[in-house]
């Protein structure tokens, strides 16, 4: 039997591969639609399927966030808490500085180190002391009023008696008034003062301003003192009972002034801490 030529083979090969690729280009074209349904779905399925994990994903991004945010978040208040601090001390260098310029007393300013307050004869340490001519008796007051006096100094340092002592007394008036007595702290109620002798033919008032008399040479004249807070009259006596509220809070005491060269040398033997 004769054998097909190899050039007829040759071409029935090319023929039935493009006839092949034909039929394929076909059916894609012709299935193009379903194609691209399938696309569709294959992409819904993996959305399904990656949602869960991109909810994760943002979870842990939220956590992360908010723990940066709660480390700023502190960092911040830290930062606030120290500008106020420095405000508030800016605030109260200031009053101090404008008291010392406008005030024509020798005023030494100074800081209290330790305060025992508390304590049966409340007491503080300053920082000066003889160096700078601080000596004993020497007034000691603040810018809203007064503190005490010294009763010890050293070289460098110094004690105040509070006027929350017991020892503690000081000639007082109430401003714009004859109304003249002596100061003293209340140890029964233990947080306000005590001005005794006044007599009652002498009008008292609540809230009027309590300050130094000046009639000793210890405190100078207007020091402020407090604020009237009650006056009573007790039976068989003859003069009011006036409790004064102190213009000073002894607890957030931090500075200060010593009046130098203001003592009463007569007082001064008498001072006992």
């Amino acid at each position: 039997m004769a054998q097909p030529s190899n050039g007829f083979f040759g071409r029935d090969t090319l023929l039935g591969a493009f006839l092949l690729l034909l039929s394929i280009l076909i059916m894609v074209l012709r299935f193009d639609d379903g194609l691209a349904n399938l696309r569709q779905g294959s992409l819904a399925v993996v959305s399904r399927l990656e949602a869960p994990l991109s909810n994760v994903r943002v979870f842990r991004q939220a956590l992360n966030t908010n723990r940066e945010l709660q480390q700023q978040n502190i960092l911040l208040q830290d930062e606030l808490n120290r500008l106020r601090s420095a405000e508030t001390q800016n605030t109260i260098l200031r009053d101090l500085i404008n008291f010392q310029d406008g005030s024509t007393l020798d005023l030494l300013p100074v800081q209290f180190q330790s305060k025992s307050i508390f304590s049966p004869n409340p007491t503080g340490s300053i920082t000066a002391g003889s160096e700078l001519d601080v000596e004993l008796g020497d007034p000691v007051i603040h810018p809203q009023g007064i503190v005490g006096r010294v009763i010890l100094t050293t070289r460098h340092r110094a004690q105040v008696m509070f006027y929350s002592h017991p020892n503690f007394r000081v000639s007082a008036k109430i401003l714009d008034s004859r109304a003249n007595g002596i100061i003293r702290w209340d140890l029964q109620n233990n947080q306000s003062m005590i001005l005794d002798y006044v007599p009652l033919t002498i009008p008292v008032q609540v809230g009027q301003e309590v300050v130094t008399s000046g009639f000793s040479e210890q405190f100078p004249e207007n020091i402020p003192i407090g604020i009237v807070e009650s006056v009573e009259r007790q039976p068989d006596q003859s003069s009011w009972v006036i409790t004064v509220t102190p213009s000073v809070d002894l607890n957030r005491l931090a500075e200060g002034f010593v009046v130098l060269n203001s003592q009463d040398s007569v007082l001064q033997g008498e001072v006992n801490p």
